[in-house]
């Protein structure tokens, strides 16, 4: 019974009063670590956080969206490295050394097994060679195709020469 009247006791009366007037105290002192202006910027900070700050699963749901979506760039990145490595003579990715060879798989009651059909397998000392060759003259063709309907895509008069043609030789509209 003494305790809680003793005022330096831990029972005592009013010392939940005194601890609350005490973090008052703390909250407007601005020495303290309590201050009330310091309590708000940390507020401000997670609030702007949580706001303008993504996770790291918004970049990683966007990279596989773009995957999803736009896949098709990695492969023409892969074979314009392959291209480079075809004229340069270093090792394709995606080709394989191995010869052509075309074979059909039987089932029946008088043969069963592989059949080949057709086999290249003396182009394989060549295919390194040919390849390059064969590549390069598509991408020779490309660019003189790419030169002759230049002036056409640049005005993008393509779809509408024709139109126009048909109507300068007394087409019906």
């Amino acid at each position: 019974m003494l305790n809680y009247i003793n005022p330096f006791s831990e029972d005592f009366i009013l010392s939940d009063a005194n601890n609350f007037l005490g973090n008052i105290f703390s909250f407007l002192n601005p020495f303290d670590e309590n201050f009330i202006g310091y309590k708000f910027i940390d507020l401000l900070s997670d609030l702007f956080n949580f706001l303008f700050v993504p996770d790291d699963d918004v970049f990683n749901q966007f990279s596989d969206i773009f995957n999803s979506k736009l896949g098709f760039v990695t492969s023409i990145q892969d074979d314009v490295n392959d291209i480079k490595a075809l004229l340069s003579g270093g090792e394709v990715s995606t080709m394989s050394n191995t010869a052509p060879y075309l074979s059909y798989n039987i089932n029946s009651k008088y043969y069963s097994g592989n059949l080949m059909i057709i086999d290249l397998s003396w182009y394989q000392p060549f295919k390194p060679f040919v390849d390059v060759i064969l590549g390069s003259f598509m991408i020779i063709f490309l660019i003189i195709r790419l030169f002759v309907y230049l002036p056409s895509i640049i005005q993008a008069s393509g779809a509408f020469g024709v139109v126009g043609f048909v109507e300068s030789k007394g087409g019906k509209n």
